[in-house]
Formats: structure tokens, C-alpha cells, sequence
């Protein structure tokens, strides 16, 4: 039995709609505020609410849990303007006190004292957490910032070839390629999910102008495969069913650049699969990239599976993504080798690494 009763998607569904029933059972003006479309992704949201709330407690982090709550605020509060601030963030605050009543009926001992100690936390974030993000006024600083914003400019309109044009410009004036990855590309990207999670745009848009800095990514694949290659091999992917694709495909480019082969495997790879990825591939490195931490869990299922083979592999394991930020004890703990935030500290640190090892000449 899991930490939170739930041992299977349907038990946290039955229990998803028992606290819907609930809140709206107590907040009768939510029936005249809430349409349809919005009980659906309510739902959908407790559902998700409860397994970041079984991570956090597996994990025993308040951050995960506190970053969610902010996160979760901040979305809900630009999506329903109309309720106002403060009238989403009562729903809120008493949503997870709903769950404090449900999980006081249902567990016991010291995973209750637990759980309640996150919901109160998730409560007093909730509470102090402001509506509007801090100015990124860095963001278009300087002669890279003003590339990054007209580069998210022309994403936005959008202008396919400009964008494009935008990148070889700057490219033929001399910024580096690794620059152009981690000042203009990674920056982008992460307003563009700034932008969707303030209700700027909508997520078709956002989608796209990620599958559009993807395919120019895919045309400046020439200028990366003519760099000398060093015999290194690098196989990567998201784990679980993480979405968050671009950062371990980021990853894998600037390894590239640096002389290594890479194998990007992308996400819902099945854990066996990966396994047998890496006994056919003998990689010396493997990249395991978790930006949500609902799958965090099945990270440490896969580097136990592969530190427990009966024939070790002798492949470092590096471990990146945003949820690893909210826990970052957790790669050593797991036996992970290290925690990378980008591809180049990444190959630095396997540089010296494989080095020490002896494994490069």
C-alpha cells in the first residue's frame, strides 16, 4: 500500500471526485462560477494535486510541494481573472483543507503529521504568494538580449523564416553556437512557458514555438556534426511520461558539439527498453532529464535498476531537470554521479570524470 492509500489510478480518481463533491459542497457560489469546461480540469487538477502531494511526502520535501502551490496559484489566479485574486485564493486555501479532512480520516500516525505539515505549507505559500512575476529585466539586456527578444518576437507572430534568419544573423556575426543554446534558445524557451502560465498564450502557441526552435535547431545540425568527434557516447531521455523534451535534447546538441555521439531516446521510454538501450549502446554516459516531480520516483526505479545489473555497465549517470532542483539531495542518494543544470557544465564535469577513469586516451 502506497504512502497515501492510493495503489491505483482509479482509487485517486474515486478520491479526486469524492474532494470535488466536497468543495463544492461547501462553496455553493463555485456552481455559478464554475462552467463545465472548468469542473472538468478542476478535476483533473485534484487528480494531479494528489500525486504531487504523494511525491512531496515520499520525499519528505516542502519545497516540491511549495513550489507547486505557488506555481499552481499563479496559474489558477490568471486563468480565472474574473473570480478575482483573492477569490482564488480562498478557493484554494480551503481546497487543501478539504484534503487535510479527507487524509485525517484516512491516514494515521506519522504520515498524517507529514502530509498536514505539507498541506500547511501549501496553504501558507498559497497566501503569501503575489499574482505577478518578477520583472526579468535581463531578459532583453544587452546585445544578446535584444537578439533573444526579437528571436521570441518573431515566434510569436510568427515568422517561420525571420526567426531563422534571426539565428544564422547572429551566428554569422560571431555569437557561438553554445551561446546561442543557452542565452538565446533555453532564455526563450523558458519565457515562452512564462508567457502560457500567465495566460499571455495560448498552449497551441506555445507548443509551437517550441516544435519551431526545434526544427531550426534541426538546421544548424550541419555546423554541429562537422566538429571533430572524440570517441564519446552520450545516450539520453525523459523519464516517465515527461513532456519536457527540449532541455535533454538541448543537452545531447552541445555534447555534440563538444565531439561526442548522442542517442536521444525522448520520453515514454519503457524502463526495460532503456535498459536494453544501454546494454546494445554501452554508452559512457546516460542523461536522465525530470522537469515534473511526479516522476521523480521512477527516476530512482531506473539508476536502482541499473546500479543492481548483474554486469555493470560502467556508465555514469547524470540526472537534470527542474525537479531536481526542488530536491537536490536526492542524485546522491540515489547513486546518480552528478546533477547538471546545461550541457556545458555537463561535459565539463564528464571531461574530467572519464579522464580520472582512464576511459578516454
Amino acid at each position: 500500500m502506497s504512502l497515501l492509500i492510493l495503489d491505483t489510478t482509479e482509487e485517486r480518481m474515486k478520491l479526486s471526485q469524492e474532494i470535488f463533491e466536497r468543495q463544492f459542497a461547501r462553496d455553493r457560489k463555485m456552481e455559478k462560477e464554475y462552467s463545465n469546461y472548468r469542473k472538468r480540469m478542476m478535476l483533473k487538477d485534484i487528480n494531479y494535486n494528489l500525486e504531487t502531494l504523494e511525491v512531496a511526502a515520499k520525499l519528505d520535501s516542502d519545497q516540491i510541494i511549495s513550489d507547486y502551490a505557488r506555481w499552481l496559484f499563479q496559474l489558477l489566479a490568471f486563468r480565472m481573472k474574473d473570480l478575482g485574486e483573492e477569490r482564488v485564493r480562498a478557493q484554494m486555501t480551503s481546497h487543501y483543507e478539504i484534503l487535510k479532512e479527507v487524509f485525517k480520516e484516512k491516514v494515521q500516525g506519522e504520515e498524517k503529521d507529514k502530509i498536514f505539515r505539507l498541506l500547511d505549507k501549501a496553504i501558507e505559500v498559497t497566501r503569501e504568494t503575489p499574482v505577478e512575476y518578477e520583472n526579468d529585466e535581463d531578459f532583453s539586456r544587452g546585445k544578446i538580449g535584444r537578439i533573444r527578444e526579437r528571436f521570441l518576437q518573431l515566434l510569436l507572430k510568427p515568422d517561420k523564416q525571420e526567426a531563422r534568419r534571426e539565428i544564422e544573423s547572429s551566428l554569422e556575426k560571431g555569437l557561438e553556437l553554445e551561446d546561442v543554446y543557452l542565452k538565446i534558445f533555453q532564455r526563450v524557451l523558458l519565457k515562452i512557458g512564462e508567457l502560457w502560465h500567465r495566460g499571455k498564450i495560448s498552449v497551441a502557441q506555445e507548443h509551437f514555438c517550441t516544435a519551431l526552435i526545434q526544427n531550426i535547431m534541426a538546421g544548424l545540425y550541419p555546423r554541429i556534426f562537422s566538429r571533430p568527434r572524440i570517441d564519446r557516447r552520450v545516450l539520453a531521455c525523459c523519464i516517465g511520461n515527461e513532456l519536457h523534451e527540449m532541455a535533454p535534447r538541448m543537452v545531447c546538441d552541445i555534447l555534440e558539439m563538444k565531439g561526442w555521439d548522442s542517442l536521444y531516446l525522448g520520453a515514454g521510454v519503457p524502463r526495460d527498453s532503456l535498459l536494453d538501450s544501454l546494454e546494445e549502446h554501452r554508452p559512457d554516459l546516460l542523461v536522465l532529464s525530470v522537469t515534473m516531480p511526479i516522476y521523480l520516483d521512477q527516476c530512482r526505479e531506473v539508476i536502482s535498476d541499473l546500479k543492481n545489473r548483474e554486469e555493470k555497465l560502467k556508465t555514469l549517470i547524470a540526472v537534470g531537470g527542474r525537479a531536481f532542483s526542488l530536491a537536490p539531495h536526492l542524485p546522491a542518494e540515489w547513486g546518480a554521479d552528478v546533477y547538471a543544470q546545461d550541457g556545458i557544465e555537463l561535459a565539463e564535469w564528464a571531461k574530467k570524470s572519464l579522464s580520472r577513469s582512464n576511459r578516454l586516451e
